[in-house]
């Protein structure tokens, strides 16, 4: 009898979910999945666990890295091992400005015999527009009324875009 080859079932991507961004700061983007080898789950070498997740409209698997269109995991974590299955679970730390619109995770399992098994599975990353200001700069004074002109003390105010 010879060696399996492990199965990556369907992944999870945000718990199904579709990924909102947080403004000027990251999130984290989540895909689990259940991998299986029919010589058990001992035989799925976890040190091998890979994962990716790029923007599949601006993007493919086998592109570098970059903030805004493609991510990488080579520390994937798997867990939870019983029988022929393990739960595999790679986390990817996606920066607010990163492209809307789909978005793929890939996820590849090598076992010690040397097969792979991969799976892909879609998500949709939703726009996000912020802008980032500190209102606390900006003394409006007392007393004014609706339409009164403050130009007499004019104020600046700093706006990031984020």
């Amino acid at each position: 009898m010879g060696n399996s080859a492990p199965t990556v079932g369907a992944i999870t991507v945000n718990n199904g979910a579709d990924i909102y961004l947080t403004p000027c700061a990251n999130t984290t983007v989540t895909c689990d999945v259940i991998v299986t080898d029919a010589d058990g789950y001992e035989d799925i070498n976890t040190s091998s666990l890979m994962g990716i997740f790029y923007s599949s409209d601006y993007s493919n698997e086998q592109d570098s890295d970059n903030r805004s269109i493609h991510y990488s995991n080579n520390s994937c974590t798997g867990s939870g091992g019983s029988g022929t299955t393990m739960n595999v679970v790679c986390n990817f730390t996606v920066d607010y400005y990163a492209m809307n619109g789909t978005w793929s995770c890939g996820i590849r399992a090598t076992d010690y015999g040397g097969e792979i098994g991969s799976n892909l599975s879609n998500s949709t990353m939703d726009s996000l527009a912020a802008v980032s200001l500190n209102a606390t700069q900006v003394q409006f004074g007392t007393g004014l009324s609706p339409g009164d002109n403050t130009s007499a003390n004019p104020q600046t105010l700093m706006v990031t875009n984020c």
